[in-house]
């Protein structure tokens, strides 16, 4: 009977450990949700030391309205809305249909896929990782904390229809990656994403 006792007694406490380990993994999931747009790219035309930001946020969004708010927060700007584009790509390797919500309110009739969004995302471990501030494969592509997101801007940027093409660059290397977006309202848009996509295991394109 007693040896019943303690055997219970030590699974519990396991379970107990676990549940702890799991929760504490997790902390971010119930910090305020923010995001931070660190400085400037000049909409109008090209200007030196206007041609880079940062975009940081808190922690990931949970679902679509959270998904929403922080939007609300950073596209004001169109690196803030460059930035929703590669965390809507992330809440698609977490959850096809939540990433698929997520792609449709940044990038609804924008030229690229979700199929070839799926499709990096199913043969690279480290896709969209790599497009985070710190990821290099150096480091097995680990971003920095908090989640970052560096957008830069050319002298070729301004050249289509209103449209404003950005650049990310992946995994370290200096190959900028166009994403294009369009102001709509108050807020950017992106309108082609088609680049992000991964084509082969020896290049980012």
């Amino acid at each position: 009977m007693n040896k019943i006792v303690v055997t219970f007694a030590i699974i519990s406490l396991t379970f107990f450990s676990c549940s702890m380990s799991a929760s504490a993994a997790n902390p971010q999931d119930d910090e305020p949700l923010t995001g931070t747009v660190i400085g400037r790219i000049n909409v109008n035309g090209w200007k030196r030391y206007n041609d880079h930001s940062m975009v940081s946020i808190s922690r990931f969004p949970n679902n679509i309205s959270e998904f929403g708010k922080l939007e609300s927060q950073v596209s004001n700007t169109p690196q803030g809305a460059v930035t929703m584009m590669i965390i809507a790509i992330s809440m698609l390797r977490k959850d096809e249909d939540f990433g698929s919500e997520c792609i449709a309110e940044i990038a609804s009739s924008a030229k690229g896929t979700s199929v070839s969004l799926m499709r990096s995302i199913a043969a690279y471990e480290y896709y969209p990782r790599l497009f985070y501030k710190g990821a290099t494969a150096d480091n097995s592509y680990a971003p920095f904390s908090p989640t970052r997101v560096d957008v830069y801007a050319d002298k070729n940027s301004y050249a289509v229809n209103g449209q404003l093409t950005l650049y990310v660059r992946a995994g370290g290397e200096k190959t900028n990656i166009p994403v294009v977006v369009r102001k709509v309202g108050n807020t950017y848009k992106v309108t082609d994403f088609s680049h992000l996509a991964l084509h082969s295991p020896n290049g980012h394109r």
